[in-house]
């Protein structure tokens, strides 16, 4: 519950963090999202090599396609297995967005005590 009604400068300003900051987050999300794709494959495929008991032999990763190959082995015999993943913006598409709304409202975080800070310093007004 808000203790503080905020004013229209303060609205202005979470709003202008949100755009700047989801500006920001899209860029270097468009930068990183391949190497999102392949360690998180690999993190998971290695967790369930062990859940199953099988070998995990690696990943391959192209541009929207990732496969992850495992080796099941029983007795003499051996079958290799690739599985085919989805692309990763199909479900990862909101990490930006998430961002961004999370460092807009992070100023206006209430404790017990009242709000944690503003969007601005407080110190800056005596400079």
């Amino acid at each position: 519950m808000l203790t503080k009604k905020l004013s229209k400068k303060d609205i202005f300003i979470s709003l202008l963090i949100f755009a700047v900051s989801y500006a920001f987050f899209l860029f270097l999300w468009l930068q990183m999202k391949e190497g999102y794709a392949k360690g998180l494959t690999y993190m998971v495929s290695h967790f369930t090599a062990f859940a199953k008991d099988i070998d995990f032999k690696g990943v391959n990763a192209q541009k929207e396609k990732t496969k992850a190959v495992f080796q099941i082995e029983r007795g003499r015999k051996a079958l290799t297995v690739g599985v085919d993943l989805a692309a990763t913006s199909k479900y990862t598409f909101n990490a930006p967005l998430t961002l961004a709304i999370m460092s807009a409202l992070f100023f206006f975080i209430q404790s017990k005590r009242g709000f944690i800070s503003k969007p601005y310093p407080s110190c800056c007004w005596y400079i």
